[in-house]
């Protein structure tokens, strides 16, 4: 069995959230803070919520984009065509292809994004 002292005499591996930024109505982003730990992955992380009937703005860059889906359900807007959004899932985004998270539902829609 693990003792108390032992759990709180070592500092957890945990990261730390930026702060949230609205980069659309309904749609806010928090970045994962590496600086915090002085961490450099050869990526960046955030992670997005979407209140329900928000949308994000249709998106294309340079990087390759991964979308994990952590919670609730919504649409995909991908090069002009529309996919389920459901939790549980992935979609790999490659560079300059257009994507668009869509969110249809009553209910918040959870989206972790790792682009590098």
């Amino acid at each position: 069995m693990l003792q108390s002292p032992n759990l709180i005499s070592h500092p957890k591996p945990q990261l730390n959230f930026s702060t949230g930024e609205e980069i659309a109505p309904g749609v806010v982003v928090n970045p994962i803070d590496f600086s915090f730990n002085q961490i450099k992955p050869p990526f960046n992380s955030t992670v997005f919520h979407l209140s329900p009937g928000s949308q994000t703005t249709l998106d294309s860059h340079r990087e390759k984009e991964i979308w994990i889906v952590l919670e609730g359900s919504g649409i995909l807007i991908y090069e002009g065509l529309s996919f389920i959004l459901k939790s549980q899932e992935a979609f790999f985004f490659p560079p300059f292809k257009t994507h668009q998270a869509v969110n249809n539902t009553e209910n918040l829609l959870f989206i972790c994004s790792i682009y590098w």
